[in-house]
């Protein structure tokens, strides 16, 4: 009869049962090439999957009269991972259902400006007319889709009809990532097309568009009327044109930037026809409808009061797509300094709590240009909601008495990045599918035809404390290039998770990331293996304790000594990347392991060091130690 993870090893603290996350033992190790499993003896379900054709599990010994298998690794392309991430599969109608629906929005409108859509699928068929996503009454409106017969990406704006007028060089049942760029310019449109990343074709009208905005519904995979076959998963809506360089980050990292998937553009547009709009002034005489100023009507004009003291123009930016106290955003507005101010030439800006570099004009003697209107335009800038201009004299903002010295301020334009609409597989629930942007625009599924797969296996969603160990055997100790034992993200920005990596030193690092961009955690000052042939196993575990930010490594279940990465020592929790868990890869994958694997597990709890020593000690006769 099987043994429970407490039968197996008695006299661990209670609370490390009840974190179990997985549990691998090497007997279970069976099936052949892409069919081959590891089951997990949790209970979780976490089962490991290979990836690729590999070598099959190869007998290592008779312990007890039971032959002991594990896996074996060729270091070239196979390793094994968790089963396929969430998805949503969908059957065909024709007639009397429809797609993945999102409640009409303005924040899907597109009106007459910039958009990007982006989708990822497996199709049966790319060879079909199939329609990826849509927002379209027949008549407004935008919808992209695929052309029968050829293959051809194809975008309607209203009832015009663009055409990658090249298919992309794929096949039926695999799954790739459509992304359509529309760009107006002064006098046409231009439609970019991307296939994973890569452009497959443009195309251009003789003129731009009218307004797409309509009343209607969104639709993944069909329209309100028919739904289309496939497996869908993802969606995301820009309301502006991605560079070809961001649409290459959206496919190969899941984001445009770190900080790119939240919000929505035009969270304020200042209007000062009627008024000041909302600004207040401190020292100053804040009005608004000033014309005729460099040729620019509709201004705001402060008039400086309050002697030698600062001089302040002040603006809340209240928005509930503002998510964090420091969210990125684009800041665009113009300043006008008149040439016949007594002591005012310069201005400088303020965003919160940070200055926006290269905008503070406090040059001795000289200030910034006057009588002409200045432009301030600074993209990825940390913004918390406050926009303050501050008036100078030259060299500082206080020193001198300028009583009755004007500014003008117009056009302010505050556009937090990020998507509109962000379907993501993180989102996908039996129920419903949750929209990852801040305005909240989840999905529904249709009534029939629908099947969607939450996450298989949440459980390696970890952010906080954990214990990695495994048995291994690898075949160079001292490897001619790094591999990961274990990972569940990827060596690059914006995807460093927590992972476990062999070095060429025979050294262990292990990652605990907590924001997916930094390279933080620990390295052994020593090596755990030998150059060469390992001719025995041993057992690694890592164990990473969010509470008091440290980083153990042990070897054999004895500790071993390490020092902080470069990037910095373990913080206080990690993020989660959206990768799957691997062993013996990244989760790219790359940096394949090389060697041979025996049992471990992975607990959401940092191991004591007694307690990992009394699991070396129970495995260790299996292994043909001790």
């Amino acid at each position: 009869m099987r043994q429970t993870f407490e039968e197996r090893y008695p006299g661990l603290n209670p609370a490390t049962y009840a974190a179990l996350v997985a549990w691998w033992e090497q007997n279970d190790a069976r099936g052949y090439g892409t069919a081959a499993l590891w089951p997990d003896l949790s209970g979780h379900g976490n089962d490991l999957v290979q990836a690729t054709a590999a070598n099959q599990p190869s007998i290592v010994g008779t312990v007890g009269g039971v032959a002991g298998r594990i896996r074996s690794s060729d270091g070239t392309d196979d390793f094994l991972t968790q089963r396929d991430l969430a998805s949503v599969t969908l059957t065909a109608a024709a007639s009397g259902s429809n797609g993945i629906q999102v409640a009409d929005s303005v924040h899907l409108d597109q009106g007459t400006g910039a958009f990007t859509l982006s989708c990822k699928r497996n199709l049966a068929s790319y060879i079909v007319a199939a329609i990826l996503m849509e927002k379209h009454d027949g008549t407004t409106g935008y919808r992209l889709s695929t052309v029968v017969t050829t293959g051809y990406l194809k975008l309607e704006i209203n009832d015009t009809t663009y055409t990658s007028n090249a298919a992309p060089a794929i096949t039926g049942n695999t799954e790739h990532e459509f992304t359509v760029t529309a760009s107006p310019g002064v006098t046409n449109t231009t439609v970019t097309f991307y296939c994973d990343g890569i452009i497959v074709g443009t195309a251009q009208t003789a003129t731009n568009e009218t307004t797409t905005d309509n009343a209607v519904s969104f639709y993944a995979m069909g329209t309100d009327a028919i739904r289309t076959a496939g497996i869908d998963k993802g969606n995301i809506v820009y309301n502006r044109a991605l560079t070809a360089a961001q649409v290459l980050s959206l496919y190969t990292t899941g984001e445009v930037d770190p900080s790119d998937k939240w919000g929505a553009f035009n969270v304020y547009v200042s209007d000062f026809s009627a008024g000041v709009d909302g600004w207040t002034s401190i020292r100053m005489t804040a009005a608004g409808n000033i014309d005729g100023i460099g040729g620019q009507d509709n201004n705001l004009r402060g008039t400086l009061s309050g002697g030698a003291n600062s001089h302040i123009l002040n603006k809340v930016v209240s928005s509930t797509r503002f998510t964090d106290t420091a969210s990125t955003a684009r800041l665009r507005l113009y300043i006008y300094i008149p040439s016949a101010n007594a002591a005012v030439d310069g201005f400088a800006i303020s965003r919160g709590t940070n200055w926006l570099t290269g905008y503070s004009y406090t040059e001795s003697g000289s200030g910034c240009a006057t009588d002409v209107w200045i432009e301030v335009d600074v993209d990825n800038s940390l913004f918390n909601g406050t926009l303050t201009v501050y008036v100078l004299d030259g060299t500082n903002y206080n020193t001198v008495n300028a009583d009755g010295d004007l500014i003008y301020v117009r056009a302010v334009i505050v556009d937090q990045k990020g998507a509109t609409l962000a379907l993501e597989p993180i989102g996908i629930r039996s129920d419903a599918w949750y929209d990852s942007s801040t305005n909240a625009l989840d999905a529904s599924y249709p009534a029939a035809g629908c099947t969607p797969t939450p996450d298989p296996a949440p459980n390696f969603n970890l952010t906080g404390s954990f214990t990695y160990w495994e048995w291994l055997k690898p075949s160079d100790g001292q490897p001619a290039a790094d591999q990961v034992l274990f990972a569940k993200g990827e060596y690059a920005t914006p995807n460093y998770g927590y992972s476990l990596k062999l070095k060429t030193t025979g050294k262990l690092e292990a990652i605990v990331s907590s924001n997916g961009t930094t390279a933080t955690g620990k390295i052994t000052d020593s090596a755990i293996y030998a150059d060469g042939v390992q001719t025995s196993f041993n057992m690694v575990a890592v164990a990473y304790d969010a509470s008091a930010q440290t980083v153990t490594f042990y070897n054999n279940g004895s500790p071993v000594a390490s020092s902080n990465l470069g990037g910095g020592g373990p913080p206080a929790s990690i993020k989660d990347v959206y990768r799957k868990f691997t062993l013996g890869a990244s989760s790219v994958p790359l940096l394949y392991y090389a060697g041979s694997k025996g049992g471990g597990g992975l607990m959401s709890r940092a191991l004591s060091a007694a307690e990992t020593q009394r699991i070396f000690l129970i495995d260790a006769p299996t292994y043909g130690l001790l």
